[in-house]
């Protein structure tokens, strides 16, 4: 009797936690409403409509190139699979360009890139993507399939990259209304370059605290450029305009990273499998090479070790460190010379002049 009046007592306890935390909540969201009435600014535009000819091209032709370059080692690069989706990738491409140019109210104006700043700005965000946040996704990968620490642990060895761009982020917002945006992205892009570039050292020695110094660099670069990427696509447009300079350049981001996945990927997959099967030929793993290299390059290797003999097992977590340190190599290097050409074109193209000045509402 005693257990259930306390268990009925501890119900009605959490009905009314329940309840208070709802009233905290909606009272929240009324300051929210409040303040979204009181302050933003209602920017009329002109009428639009769905821009369908450019929405089926853009996504097809991306579908079909980044398609291609995931399974271009799989399939062989110069097999007719892969070659008919880039064929039919750059046809899609080529079309994309006089539909927009012939709509009112295109999807992605292309005629945006008129303005070098513009250019500048999708360029970064298409270079910050693919050589950094497709890379840490490789590097985690490395973390759990190599270094074997769990997913929380390879999180927490990750704080040293996310912690300093956390940081950093704040203080670059308040930048990008003092300084101009051309040193501001340079100088992101410049700070990721090197962070990619110090890693290059790794090897089948090596420990995540090797990578310690680029990851913090990497981390000070993507700080930097997050805020005022979004701040310089969308302060070339009219105000009206905003949310579609906005959307092209999370567009540019979106593809940077699905192409750095497929690219980095790639380069990374094809040093696995050299090392891997060479490292098992004449053993009895041979014939097995090509299935556990693309195991270990998709970040398998734990999985794969509980399901051969135990005598086998150094030898292949042995091919696997150094095949997947050969891959990471190429993966830094890959990041570290894009994320330095991204540096090239953001100084040369962004200009802070380019920019309009705020309007009602700092639009």
């Amino acid at each position: 009797m005693v257990a259930l009046i306390i268990l009925f007592l501890n119900l009605v306890a959490s009905l009314f936690r329940s309840k208070s935390r709802l009233e905290a909540e909606n009272a929240a969201l009324r300051r929210q409403l409040i303040v979204l009435q009181r302050k933003v600014v209602n920017l009329p535009g002109p009428e639009t409509s769905i821009d369908w000819g450019g929405l089926v091209t853009f996504s097809g032709g991306m579908f079909l190139a980044i398609f291609a370059t995931i399974h271009g080692n799989e399939d062989g690069w110069t097999s007719s699979t892969i070659l008919g989706c880039y064929a039919a990738a750059i046809a899609l491409f080529a079309l994309f360009v006089p539909i927009e140019l012939r709509r009112k109210f295109p999807m992605f104006d292309v005629k945006l890139f008129k303005n070098p700043t513009f250019i500048g700005s999708s360029v970064s965000a298409f270079t910050v993507s693919f050589s950094v946040v497709s890379l840490i996704i490789f590097v985690v990968a490395w973390f759990q399939s190599i270094l074997g620490y769990s997913a929380i642990g390879a999180g927490l060895r990750m704080l040293v990259f996310t912690a300093v761009a956390v940081v950093v982020g704040p203080y670059a917002g308040k930048l990008t209304v003092k300084a101009d945006p051309r040193f501001v992205l340079t100088g992101g892009l410049v700070l990721a370059a090197v962070g990619g570039l110090l890693m290059t050292g790794v090897d089948r020695h090596s420990s995540w605290t090797d990578l310690i110094p680029g990851l913090l660099l990497i981390g000070g670069g993507v700080g930097l450029l997050s805020p005022t990427l979004a701040s310089t696509a969308v302060g070339v447009v009219p105000p009206w305009r905003g949310g579609m300079a906005s959307g092209m350049n999370a567009t540019c981001r979106q593809g940077g990273t699905a192409v750095g996945l497929a690219v980095i990927g790639a380069l990374l997959q094809h040093k696995v499998l050299t090392h891997v099967t060479s490292a098992l030929a004449g053993s009895p793993l041979a014939s097995a090479g090509k299935g556990l290299s693309s195991g270990i390059s998709s970040g398998g290797t734990q999985n794969l070790l509980p399901g051969l003999p135990a005598v086998f097992r150094p030898g292949l977590l042995d091919a696997a460190r150094d095949g997947y340190s050969a891959g990471l190599t190429v993966a830094f290097t890959v990041t570290g010379a894009s994320a330095f050409v991204g540096a090239i074109v953001a100084f040369a193209l962004v200009r802070k002049r380019h920019m309009r000045a705020p309007g009602p509402g700092g639009h």
